[in-house]
């Protein structure tokens, strides 16, 4: 099982690959020029592996319109980067995002 991650954010969209060990396997960053589907499904396109499973989660403040695009549900991205921060550094307890 893969799992891909995108973040789509206002100037840019960011796509990362983990194997089933949570390892990166790639990782892309498109700036998307106002065009942010674009960008994305052009990373999905690049990323998404040609056998087997993988799971998808989108982030940022472009990740609600390709997530209802996906019929998938987006997530929060302050709830990604606190369970990310929990999972990598548990020994950390306050993230000051700007």
């Amino acid at each position: 099982m893969k799992y891909i991650g995108i973040d789509a954010g206002s100037v840019s969209v960011k796509a990362v690959v983990l194997n089933s060990e949570g390892r990166t396997l790639t990782s892309l960053y498109r700036e998307h020029r106002g065009m942010p589907m674009v960008a994305a499904i052009d990373l999905l396109t690049e990323v998404m592996p040609t056998s087997g499973q993988c799971s998808i989660a989108l982030t940022g403040s472009g990740g609600k319109l390709i997530a209802s695009v996906l019929g998938i549900e987006p997530i929060n991205e302050i709830v990604a980067q606190s369970t990310a921060t929990c999972r990598l550094y548990p020994h950390i307890r306050t993230v000051i995002e700007m």
